[in-house]
């Protein structure tokens, strides 16, 4: 009986001992933490975006002939009025002198006309000519009269199509495009001998979508960056709005316009421009990686005295960055589970190394 008792006593030593020795192997899991705090966000829509100039404007010629000169090219600034190409008139300016002439002569008859007019009025006061002498003398001062009235017309009429042979800039701004060489035949069918752009202000058009409508307002300020000046911000803002969507696409365009005094942004350009649609202020933001989704609902780890408590979130906006924004479950000060989640249940022992500690342990 004494040995029975020993022998069991003797097994209940070594299981213990045993036990002991396996929770001493046991390995507490190490997570990385963060201390949350309330942030504020900005929840922004991204349009791709083609900058445009201003105002641009193609310059067709308004008269027929070859070029004589072209005074400004592709890169020059202009200044509104100012002489860009002049166009030959040689004929234009000769038909401006046959109708001068013309006019000249029919004036020259007309003064004679109105003369024996008052003459024959004289006359017929004393009887001495028939009403008909004086009927077709007032009738000729007034053929006369309306055929230098319609030759002043196309005296004028040919005067303004020479001044058509001097081209010239309709605004402020810069020659983008000159399409035509000296000699060239021009004419008001023909190809635009310029392209002027205003590009001390550029734009860009946006179709926006029906979903988008209830932020977009005039006056709201507009981000860009564009591809090759990443590190460059630009700010601008909504300017103009189409008072009806497209019925095919359920879209509206939208005008941004953006200052551009240093010239750095050109027409033509690709860029990305953001919208401000709300603010939140004060919320707490998780990693995408921190979180646990199981069917509909959504979990989040954090450690409170060394043991990793599971915690339901309500989730709200995911950012850009994938971050999700927690409408309730957390509180400023908490220390969340960003990574080793996967490593750890609820109610555990771990092992907490507060983020950017375990980089600079790296860097060491």
């Amino acid at each position: 009986m004494v040995f029975v008792t020993l022998g069991i006593a003797l097994f209940w030593s070594c299981a213990s001992k045993h036990e002991g020795e396996q929770r001493k192997k046991v390995r507490v899991p190490a997570v990385v933490t963060r201390t949350l705090k309330k942030t504020d966000v900005r929840l922004e829509r991204e349009y791709l975006v083609t900058l445009e100039a201003y105002q641009e404007a193609k310059i067709f010629a308004r008269t027929s002939g070859y070029v004589l000169r072209i005074l400004k090219d592709r890169g020059d600034s202009v200044r509104k009025g100012e002489l860009l190409a002049v166009i030959e008139g040689e004929e234009l300016s000769e038909m401006e002198r046959q109708a001068l002439a013309q006019i000249e002569s029919v004036q020259a008859q007309l003064q004679y006309a109105r003369e024996n007019e008052a003459r024959l009025k004289k006359l017929m006061e004393k009887q001495l000519v028939s009403q008909a002498e004086l009927d077709n003398a007032t009738t000729q001062v007034k053929s006369l009269g309306a055929q230098l009235r319609a030759l002043q017309a196309n005296f004028r009429a040919t005067r303004t199509r020479r001044g058509y042979t001097e081209v010239r800039a309709p605004f402020d701004g810069f020659v983008l495009t000159r399409n035509v060489d000296v000699g060239a035949l021009v004419g008001p069918q023909g190809v635009a001998l310029f392209v002027v752009g205003d590009i001390q202000k550029i734009k860009a058009i946006v179709d926006v979508p029906q979903t988008d409508y209830g932020f977009i307002k005039p006056e709201t300020e507009v981000s860009l960056r564009v591809d090759g000046l990443e590190q460059t911000r630009f700010t601008g803002k909504i300017t103009r709005i189409t008072p009806a969507f497209d019925r095919a696409t359920r879209t509206m365009q939208v005008e941004m316009v953006f200052d551009n005094h240093d010239g750095v942004l050109k027409p033509g350009m690709f860029g990305r421009a953001k919208v401000l649609r709300n603010m939140l202020q004060g919320v707490i933001v998780v990693p995408a990686l921190s979180v646990v989704r199981r069917e509909d609902k959504a979990f989040v780890f954090i450690v409170e005295n060394n043991i990793a408590r599971q915690v339901e979130v309500e989730l709200g906006e995911t950012l850009p960055s994938g971050d999700a924004v927690v409408h309730k479950g957390l509180e400023e000060g908490q220390r969340l589970v960003v990574r080793g989640k996967d490593l750890i249940r609820d109610g555990i022992e771990v092992k907490e190394v507060q983020e950017g500690a375990e980089t600079q342990r790296t860097g060491d």
